[in-house]
């Protein structure tokens, strides 16, 4: 990515950009209702945030990766706080509600 902004003589920085990147993941999961027993780690911030810009933008994404790495937590916390207009955040009330259908559902064993 420095590499593209570079190439349009906007030099951000390696550490200016990862600074912007992880604030507006922070900015995101802290305009949600987290339930208490939720522990925010890196990959649910980077699994939020991706998943709010596509579905924004209307990129598809696929979220990959071992069990445990916050896949279904972002999807599901992404779902209860998108809501539109019912949204309890003001800035999530000014974004369309998401629809959330799984094409192919799994069996959860917990």
């Amino acid at each position: 990515m420095g590499q593209i902004l570079r190439n349009y003589n906007f030099d951000l920085g390696e550490q200016m950009f990862t600074k912007i990147i992880r604030e507006e993941q922070e900015d995101y999961i802290n305009r949600m209702e987290v339930p208490s027993d939720i522990i925010i780690n890196e990959a649910l911030l980077e699994n939020v945030l991706a998943t709010v810009v596509c579905i924004l933008t209307q990129i598809p994404l696929f979220l990959i990766g071992a069990p445990g790495y916050s896949k279904s937590l972002a999807i599901c916390l992404i779902n209860s706080n998108l809501r539109g207009s019912d949204s309890s955040n003001k800035y999530f009330k000014s974004l369309p509600k998401v629809y959330i259908k799984a094409h192919h559902p799994q069996l959860l064993i917990v």
